[in-house]
């Protein structure tokens, strides 16, 4: 009897040891894939913020305030109604449909609420073109300038038109989150265009 005991509560003994060492074996592969996915998600994130931010275009001249470029943007959905402006000798196009948003659905975010800051003239590093145009930039949490975009509300994956009622202002990282899945509100402000006022600098219309 006494040795059957002892027999059993060795055997017993080395099942929990068996038992304790594969617990500890998988906390300690949850934590290493955790850590993993962590990892992976700031890399996701710090791609995101390369790619929204200034780094893919080249500058030029300084930082403009919003109350400074909201009234000159201005113009009407469709080809040909093209307007340009002229800042230090570089000809801006001021109707298009991302500055457009800005101006409808306002300078904040419309999921997380950063707010944008300043504009600024700038081109793509990459590709032919060396005509400039306006970005709008916050920053994030961290300090880092963060590129604001104009995004479909309705995605066009979904059959969402690509007309002005259908964009709302979106931050890089927010509109990369979104990807093609449907808005569920964030609906834009419907502020009248034709408010505004009229630009005082020299414009040109193609």
């Amino acid at each position: 009897m006494g040795a059957n005991f002892i027999l059993g509560f060795i055997a017993g003994a080395a099942a929990y040891r068996i038992f304790h060492r594969i617990v500890i074996e998988f906390k300690r592969l949850a934590r290493k894939k955790l850590k993993k996915a962590e990892k992976e998600a700031e890399r996701k994130e710090k791609s995101q913020l390369r790619r929204g931010s200034c780094l893919q275009y080249v500058r030029k001249g300084r930082r403009y305030k919003i109350e400074e470029v909201l009234p000159l943007i201005k113009g009407k959905e469709g080809k040909g109604n093209h307007r340009y402006i002229w800042l230090n000798d570089d000809k801006v196009k001021v109707s298009s449909q991302r500055l457009l948003t800005f101006v409808r659905s306002g300078v904040k975010c419309q999921r997380c609420g950063i707010e944008g800051i300043f504009f600024i003239k700038e081109r793509h590093r990459k590709g032919d073109t060396k005509r400039f145009h306006l970005n709008l930039y916050a920053f994030n949490e961290h300090g880092s300038e963060i590129l604001m975009t104009s995004d479909h509300i309705m995605p066009k994956a979904h059959g969402g038109s690509n007309g002005m009622k259908n964009r709302q202002t979106l931050c890089f990282r927010c509109n990369c989150n979104k990807g093609s899945t449907r808005e569920k509100g964030g609906r834009m402000k419907k502020n009248d265009i034709s408010s505004l006022n009229p630009a005082t600098h020299d414009a040109s219309t193609e």
